[in-house]
């Protein structure tokens, strides 16, 4: 499980299931304390570089190495009539002068009861600032926070549930009265890292939608504010539907991107979960 916390924006990524799961602003501020007092970043070695009153214990050789040990007393207290004690270690290489090794002691009415162990590699300071970034593995969905990744509900063949909405222009989309066209719907949320993937492809110069296809982009997730700041800030071009959350919940959709391909009749003709090249470069008409 990898956890990227950038610029404000929280998100997870399970290797396991290829699953990305977007957290919306609301979300991550709700969990930011716990992203912040994570272990990943509470014991990373800067972290607790930051902490004071360490003290020395002594100088010591791991591994044919020497080390600087110093300690800092992180709990001495009861809990009932049980005498509760831990001790934070770190171990600083005397020659490298960096923090290779950290270790957390837990002791029980004066009893040692657990040792947790951390080792630092393959690291190194570096004053210049640098912007952090994060490419998103390949062949993964995204899923909003507290969505699940099921597969669309709705199948090839089915009828494609019909839909009036607003887009951001303030005009009337009526699914209905799009037909007699293809009509290919977008279900795309911010900060999913696929979605902008998507959305570039379309955007490329040599990309022209085929005259046969009327495309809508739909927002199931973010209030409109932040969908029309995002479209403008990276050119949807198509109507937009923003807080779409009632189409999302006609069409099933979890994941995203999600792409349904509607026939000319108003029966699903293509399902595409995820960015995929060779379905989007199938649209275009150049």
């Amino acid at each position: 499980m990898d956890e990227i916390y950038i610029d404000g924006k929280f998100k997870r990524v399970n290797n396991h299931d290829k699953v990305i799961t977007i957290y919306t602003e609301l979300d991550t501020q709700a969990f930011k304390d716990g992203i912040m007092n994570s272990n990943y970043i509470k014991y990373s070695p800067l972290s607790l570089l930051n902490l004071t009153d360490w003290v020395f214990v002594n100088d010591t050789l791991m591994e044919d190495e020497s080390f600087s040990n110093f300690k800092k007393v992180e709990a001495d207290t009861i809990v009932n009539g049980n005498k509760i004690y831990t001790e934070l270690h770190i171990f600083i290489n005397i020659s490298s002068k960096q923090l290779l090794r950290f270790e957390r002691r837990n002791y029980f009415n004066d009893n040692p009861a657990q040792i947790v162990s951390y080792e630092y590699t393959a690291y190194d300071y570096d004053k210049t600032e640098s912007k952090l970034a994060y490419t998103d593995p390949l062949d993964f969905s995204s899923v909003a926070y507290g969505q699940s990744n099921s597969k669309v509900s709705l199948s090839v063949g089915q009828k494609a549930p019909e839909f009036l909405a607003g887009d951001l222009n303030g005009n009337i989309i009526d699914l209905k009265k799009n037909l007699g066209k293809k009509v290919l719907l977008n279900f795309s949320i911010i900060n999913c890292g696929y979605c902008k993937t998507a959305l570039n492809h379309f955007n490329q110069e040599n990309f022209i939608l085929s005259n046969n296809i009327t495309a809508v982009y739909i927002n199931p997730i973010d209030e409109i504010k932040k969908v029309k700041d995002y479209a403008t800030k990276f050119n949807v071009p198509f109507p937009v539907i923003a807080n779409a959350n009632e189409i999302g919940v006609k069409y099933g959709i979890n994941a995203y991107p999600t792409f349904v391909l509607i026939n000319e009749e108003g029966f699903i003709e293509d399902i595409i979960i995820g960015y995929e090249e060779d379905f989007i470069e199938g649209l275009n008409k150049s």
